[in-house]
């Protein structure tokens, strides 16, 4: 499952700019959706085997929602934001 994620979102990055909306509604969208939404449910992280959900603020517990990544793991996609 966290194997094909980490596919569908590297293909969908590597085509697309960050503003592109030209995947939304597609297979590959609404395959990764339902990763993630499987993903959420489990209370897991899409990325990493040990998450860590002490999400810094509401944005990250929102950016959880959306993408199924732990704090740790937003940290490291996103870039460390926020107060330290």
């Amino acid at each position: 499952m966290k194997l094909q994620i980490r596919k569908l979102t590297k293909q969908m990055m590597n085509t697309c700019s960050k503003n592109c909306s030209c995947h939304q509604g597609t297979y590959a969208s609404s395959d990764l959706r339902s990763a993630i939404n499987q993903i959420k449910n489990n209370r897991e992280c899409a990325f990493c085997p040990h998450p860590n959900f002490k999400f810094r603020d509401e944005l990250s517990r929102k950016e959880y929602a959306i993408s199924g990544l732990c704090m740790d793991c937003q940290d490291e996609m996103f870039g460390k934001g926020g107060k330290q």
